[in-house]
């Protein structure tokens, strides 16, 4: 079991942005741009506030090489939480950069499930084959709205509001939903030829993504466009991933 957490990572903040009275129609604060230093914007500033915590529990098994081949598999559990997943990032910032509470959630680059297998087998001739499976849960990605409720000057990073009644309104939580599953299998095959006085030449040819997985995902995170108006498209698979490729090389040793 694995089990860390931070609580000083380093992001950015507008210090051009104060809180005002009056809520979101939500509940939650609101803010102005401009009224510390009104002839500025943005005023962006370095801070270390950000609080993470990384629980994984990882099981594995494997099989030492002998009589040609061996297998080594791990599975891996994880729980990764933050408030903001963009360390050092300028120009991007949480939905309520003074209430990190409020983005505290499942990080951009939580997997909850990994599994990953490898194997090696020693074919006639003296060609060894290996390959490397990976499969795991799809990133989590963020329900927007292009509106900024909440005043800050900011439209980008603001969680999709919507009216689910008359007067009754849901926020969606950072990070709520999810990519696809990833799904991966890499295949090298290679041989060894002696070129004498310990030296030795390895031929390598390698396959990516044997199988072609297409490794759908969605780029289509806004769920309310700036009208208030919900967006159709959102969710919908509209990108792919890296598709087959190849790759011929050679290693000298001496």
């Amino acid at each position: 079991m694995i089990y860390s957490e931070g609580r000083k990572l380093e992001r950015s903040q507008d210090q051009n942005v104060s809180q005002i009275p009056g809520t979101t129609v939500d509940g939650l604060p609101m803010y102005e741009e401009g009224e510390n230093y009104p002839e500025f914007r943005e005023i962006n500033q370095y801070t270390s506030d950000v609080p993470t915590e990384y629980t994984a529990i990882i099981f594995k098994a494997r099989k030492r090489y002998s009589n040609g081949w061996m297998l080594d598999t791990s599975y891996t559990w994880s729980d990764a939480k933050d408030s903001n997943s963009n360390e050092r990032a300028t120009t991007s910032y949480p939905f309520d950069q003074y209430h990190l509470d409020i983005d505290w959630g499942p990080s951009n680059f939580d997997a909850t499930h990994k599994f990953v297998a490898s194997a090696t087998y020693e074919l006639p001739y003296g060609f060894l084959v290996s390959g490397i499976w990976i499969m795991r849960s799809g990133f989590p990605y963020t329900a927007l709205d292009g509106r900024d409720t909440n005043g800050d000057g900011q439209s980008g990073n603001e969680y999709a509001l919507i009216e689910t009644s008359d007067g009754q309104y849901f926020r969606y939580s950072r990070n709520s939903f999810r990519q696809p599953y990833f799904r991966n299998f890499d295949m090298r095959l290679a041989k060894s030829f002696g070129l004498g006085r310990g030296m030795d030449i390895e031929i390598i040819f390698d396959v990516f993504n044997l199988f072609n997985e297409a490794n759908w995902y969605t780029t289509n995170w806004n769920l309310v466009d700036r009208n208030g108006n919900i967006d159709d498209s959102f969710g919908e698979l509209n990108e792919v991933g890296n598709p087959r490729s190849y790759q011929l090389g050679a290693r000298f040793r001496f």
